[in-house]
C-alpha cells in the first residue's frame, strides 16, 4: 500500500464509531484543516468502488473537524451529498469544509473528498452548536429543531 501523503498525522482514536471505521489522518493547510483517509477494502460496495455510506460518514466527519478547528463544538442536523465520481481501493481521499454562515446556535458548511484533486463527493451541513453554560455543556438547536443528532464536532 502506498505510504500515507507528507504532512498527514495520525488522529488519536476519540468516540466509539469512528475509529472503527478507519484510520483518519489530519494536516494543517493554511488556516484550515485536511481530513484524510485511504480507501481500504473493507470500505468498497459490490460494485468495487467505496461504498456511499462510508463516504457520506467521510464527509460528515470532514466537516465535524473542520468546526471544532475554529474552537466551536456541535453535531449534525442536516447532511446533504452529492455522489460525483468514483473512489477506489488504495485511493488517498482528502477531505476540505468551510464555514459559510453560521448564527449563535448554527454552522453552516460545505466542503468536498477529493481524490489528487478530483471530487469524488460534495457536501452541505448544518451543525446545531453547543454552547457552554455553567458546569454543564448544554446543546443549542435552531427555532423549530427536531434533530436526529449523528454527529459530534
Amino acid at each position: 500500500m502506498k505510504p500515507i501523503p507528507e504532512g498527514f498525522e495520525l488522529v488519536p482514536p476519540r468516540g466509539g464509531f469512528t475509529p472503527g471505521i478507519a484510520d483518519l489522518y489530519v494536516k494543517r493547510e493554511g488556516e484550515g484543516i485536511v481530513r484524510g483517509v485511504r480507501v481500504e477494502p473493507r470500505h468498497l460496495n459490490v460494485a468495487g468502488i467505496a461504498h456511499g455510506g462510508f463516504l457520506a460518514t467521510m464527509m460528515d466527519s470532514t466537516f465535524g473537524n473542520s468546526l471544532s478547528h475554529t474552537g466551536r463544538r456541535g453535531f449534525t442536523v442536516r447532511l446533504v451529498t452529492d455522489y460525483l465520481s468514483p473512489a477506489k481501493r488504495g485511493d488517498w481521499l482528502e477531505g476540505r469544509a468551510r464555514i459559510t454562515r453560521a448564527t449563535q446556535t448554527l454552522a453552516f458548511l460545505e466542503g468536498e473528498l477529493t481524490v489528487e484533486g478530483r471530487v469524488v463527493i460534495k457536501g452541505q451541513a448544518v451543525f446545531a452548536l453547543r454552547q457552554k453554560k455553567g458546569p454543564a455543556d448544554r446543546w443549542i438547536q435552531g427555532p423549530g429543531s427536531q434533530s436526529g443528532a449523528t454527529t459530534e464536532a
